[in-house]
């Protein structure tokens, strides 16, 4: 198959268009600079077949600055809600099926279970309203499939793991919220999934991707330290309030995958086995 994935420059991107090329597939690497979602005109390019016959359009194009998004509400908007939509138009032109990366923070936080798809969505920042915004864009087309994930870390690229291990090696003292809850997701593992989809061809509509153990980011530190440098960490565990951002975060925003499960796709791999691969990628970059 002939796949299109936007933002492939990123996080996520790079995985998912290496992993799509190790199954076989042709996948088109689609950074901002070869195709902005949020120019009507780009994302027409696809409907003018610039790309040639296409099967899949992954994207992984997002705005992900969370705490800016409060000063940048129109940016975010701009790739989350209308570039999406851009996106979708184009895909229609030429009935592409259309695979939509979103996120936990679609959640207000408040539940004390992992969130499923049937549960009501009510985000509490910029970010996640600008997320919901592009979903229900592309959930207005037949062939959209809306995939939310969340804690997203991995070897290439800024995430969580890394500020940590940078902050540990430097001898600075660690303290993490250990009140805020959710579901660490791998890169690679995620790209797995996503490809999965890709070869499964399930129903459009929503689906949740992401690690199967809900842990708060002071667990999600220590496990990174102790795994990567075979040490205990001393982090102190601190509660929201000790840490304040310019944009509310959920306190609770674990994903149930089990409906993804259920359309035959393999659950992701424990949190420690996800850890250790990355560690053991970046030993060996």
């Amino acid at each position: 198959m002939r796949v299109l994935v936007t933002g492939a420059g990123g996080l996520l991107g790079l995985e998912v268009v290496d992993e799509l090329r190790a199954r076989g597939h042709e996948a088109i690497a689609a950074t901002r600079q070869r195709l902005d979602i949020t120019d009507p005109m780009g994302s027409a390019q696809i409907a003018a077949k610039s790309f040639g016959e296409l099967d899949w359009c992954i994207n992984c194009a997002a705005y992900t600055a969370v705490d800016r998004a409060e000063s940048e509400e129109r940016e975010a908007m701009e790739v989350n809600n209308l570039g999406i939509g851009y996106l979708m138009t184009a895909a229609q032109a030429v009935s592409l099926r259309v695979l939509h990366v979103s996120t936990d923070f679609v959640f207000d936080g408040e539940s004390d279970r992992p969130y499923t798809e049937e549960d009501p969505t009510n985000p509490i920042g910029v970010y996640g309203r600008s997320k919901l915004d592009g979903e229900r864009r592309l959930l207005g087309y037949y062939r959209g499939v809306v995939v939310r994930t969340s804690w997203l870390y991995g070897p290439r690229g800024s995430c969580f793991p890394k500020t940590m291990l940078r902050a540990y090696d430097a001898g600075k003292s660690l303290r993490v919220v250990a009140d805020q809850f959710g579901t660490p997701t791998y890169t690679p593992h995620l790209a797995r999934v996503l490809a999965d989809i890709v070869d499964k061809d399930p129903f459009p509509g929503i689906y949740h991707a992401a690690g199967p153990d809900v842990v708060s980011w002071h667990e999600f530190a220590r496990r990174v330290i102790s795994v990567c440098r075979g040490a205990e960490p001393q982090i102190e565990p601190i509660k929201t309030e000790d840490w304040p951002t310019p944009a509310k975060r959920p306190r609770f925003s674990a994903l149930d995958s089990s409906k993804l499960t259920a359309a035959g796709i393999a659950p992701m791999p424990p949190l420690d086995e996800g850890v250790r691969a990355f560690c053991q990628t970046l030993q060996a970059s």
